[in-house]
């Protein structure tokens, strides 16, 4: 399975033919982003925000039958149960016995049985620049929690690409071992016999 980041929170997941866009941005809602030139079978967005909800620009393709299994459960994307910013989805996303967890735009701690019911991800993709979401203190406890395999990184401002009032990701990693960080291209190929590892795509496609 591949997955391959489009940049802030958008991320394409690929097994075998079919394809998922999570979380696309509308054209120049991102500064520093271009504009999404991508198609897919499946489009998941994790909530209503012009920058995690363009599914209108991804062109769809039709497909007989897909190899993955799509779940979410529903989180706050604030810290005061939603009353800023309302809710956000969590999608848990199956195939090739791997589970990629995409937080979308988590803004609080998860309790005990959201904690159970995705806990152990091989993959998790978490926002680390704050205001909007979780900060890097925040990222960190849930990655804690939740034990994934491999985390990614999301939602967060490297040099002129994000939004400006949001952190970079370096608090976030100086959380972690360095030997456990991993720069990659934008493609990620998941292995079943990697150990733990913090992946960082060097630059957003634009």
């Amino acid at each position: 399975m591949k997955i391959t980041y489009l940049g802030h929170s958008c991320f394409k997941v690929e097994s075998g033919d079919c394809s998922i866009i999570l979380d696309p941005y509308k054209n120049g809602k991102v500064p520093g982003l271009g504009n999404l030139n991508e198609k897919a079978n499946i489009v998941l967005c994790s909530h209503g925000h012009d920058d995690h909800n363009a599914k209108e620009l991804i062109k769809k393709i039709d497909y007989v039958s897909s190899p993955f299994q799509v779940d979410y459960i529903t989180a706050y994307h604030d810290e005061s149960k939603g009353q800023k910013r309302g809710e956000t989805k969590v999608y848990s996303i199956n195939a090739e016995g791997y589970t990629i967890v995409h937080m979308g735009d988590i803004g609080c701690m998860l309790d005990a049985k959201q904690i159970e019911k995705i806990y152990a991800p091989d993959v998790l993709m978490i926002p680390v620049g704050g205001v909007y979401t979780v900060d890097a203190d925040e990222a960190f406890e849930i990655v804690k929690a939740l034990n994934p395999k491999t985390v990614i990184p999301m939602h967060y401002r490297k040099e002129n690409v994000g939004f400006e009032e949001i952190a970079t990701s370096e608090e976030f990693l100086s959380k972690f071992n360095i030997k456990d960080i991993t720069y990659t291209d934008s493609e990620y190929i998941l292995n079943h016999d990697k150990s733990f590892v913090v992946v960082m795509p060097p630059k957003y496609i634009i």
